[in-house]
């Protein structure tokens, strides 16, 4: 994950959202 060159913002918000809605959905 060294190359967050591309939307560095954009990308974090969305993996970020990705993980919180994962963690949500495994501890219900």
């Amino acid at each position: 994950m060294c190359e967050l060159g591309w939307d560095e913002g954009g990308a974090a918000w969305q993996w970020r959202r990705q993980l919180r809605v994962w963690e949500e959905n495994m501890l219900g």
